[in-house]
């Protein structure tokens, strides 16, 4: 019999075999349109936002998008689909908070938030993207991928806004944000751990 290990209900046997045929489907096309599709979601998640009076920083669903590249398409594909996202967003496209683009944006005081893009789709890739996740090891992924997000936007607030020290920044930046980002993780982790067996058929686990 195949080890239980902390797999979620599916046979190991049956999970290898599934990765196993994925990897025989596994082709530059679809893992272009995984990226594509990540980024333009991430952007499109920018266009609904919420601004609160005392900080520069809206609240978006742009980082349930990020999330979810790392998640469902590992580490590599969600860094690259962050990555398009970004230089989207440069040359153009309205895919920065409030719908906004240009390269200043990622100078101004939201940049350090985009830069934690990156971190965030890297280490949520690199923890949940594996073959039989626990959903404790999900949640810590996503939790980690948060935090990360927090770290480079509290780091860009203190760089690009005149005056404001680290405190002044994690409360304008990271306090105000977390109920909602709880909220995002959970889904997150909870989506990738339903549907994310059948992802990593299409995109399996780099290691």
């Amino acid at each position: 019999m195949p080890e239980r290990g902390d797999h979620m209900g599916i046979s190991g046997a049956g999970t290898v075999a599934g990765i196993e045929a994925g990897r025989r489907l596994y082709s530059p096309a679809v893992r272009l349109t995984g990226v594509a599709f990540f980024a333009l979601c991430t952007g499109w998640a920018g266009a609904a936002r919420i601004y609160l009076p005392f900080t520069p920083v809206p609240i978006t669903l742009q980082t349930f998008s990020v999330l979810l590249a790392g998640g469902l398409m590992g580490r590599r594909l969600g860094v690259a689909s962050m990555l398009v996202y970004l230089v989207l967003g440069c040359v153009g496209m309205p895919f920065f908070s409030g719908m906004r683009s240009g390269a200043a944006v990622v100078f101004g005081p939201t940049g350090g938030y985009l830069v934690g893009f990156l971190v965030a789709a890297w280490i949520a890739g690199r923890v949940t993207h594996v073959r039989r996740p626990s959903w404790k090891r999900l949640a810590a992924g996503f939790a980690a991928g948060s935090a990360a997000i927090y770290v480079c936007g509290v780091v860009g607030l203190v760089l690009a806004v005149p005056g404001m020290g680290p405190g002044a920044a994690v409360m304008k930046g990271v306090v105000a944000f977390l109920p909602g980002d709880v909220l995002k993780a959970a889904a997150g982790a909870g989506l990738v751990g339903l549907a994310g067996e059948r992802m990593r058929r299409v995109f399996p686990p780099e290691e």
